[in-house]
């Protein structure tokens, strides 16, 4: 009996003197036992109490990895804010209340982060790319001209924007006077089935 309460004794003041540490120094010891966090079969996450949402999750292959956790429009996001070492337990903070306050303000930082890193497939000269390589190219005749037209006419005016924010009094705009200074008509290959006609 005694020498279970001596065990639960020095386990208490083993505990006390952490606590105490860490009130001293917290940022050294917080670093410290991150960094001895093991990695496990499956990942584990670990929830910072001073920064809101904020976890750390430790993968299989010991990366440590720091994502913020928050519910925008009823749905769970977790925006991914970097590495453990390469970002400090201070940053991640940091970083955690940057986004903490985009998102109080009606904001999701996670699909801004998605919508900048995905590449926009409406835009006109996208289109274009996949229109030459699927249509003009396979063509006999003409498509040498056809493709100068487009990339003269068409890619230097509208580039980078997106299909959906034409109007049709823009694209008349821009073929009208094509049309008015009396640009030949492209010639169009006649289909097989037109010659039984």
């Amino acid at each position: 009996m005694v020498s279970c309460f001596h065990r639960v004794s020095l386990h208490c003041v083993s505990v006390v003197s952490v606590v105490c540490l860490c009130r001293r120094s917290p940022r050294p010891s917080v670093r410290f036992h991150v960094r001895r966090l093991p990695p496990t079969d499956t990942p584990i996450e670990v929830r910072d109490r001073h920064a809101r949402g904020l976890v750390l999750q430790v993968l299989p292959s010991g990366r440590k990895l720091w994502p913020v956790r928050y519910r925008y429009r009823g749905t769970q996001r977790r925006l991914w804010l970097g590495e453990f070492p390469t970002l400090s337990v201070a940053k991640a903070r940091d970083a955690a209340e940057t986004a903490r306050a985009a998102i109080r303000q009606g904001g999701d930082p996670a699909g801004d982060h998605q919508a900048a890193k995905a590449a926009p497939t409406d835009t006109v000269a996208a289109l274009i790319a996949e229109y030459i390589a699927k249509h003009v190219r396979v063509k006999q005749r003409g498509r040498v001209e056809e493709e100068r037209i487009l990339n003269v006419e068409i890619l230097p005016r509208w580039n980078d924007r997106s299909v959906r924010d034409l109007a049709r009094r823009e694209i008349r705009a821009l073929v009208e006077p094509i049309a008015d200074r009396g640009s030949p008509i492209m010639p169009t290959a006649r289909s097989p089935s037109c010659d039984a006609c």
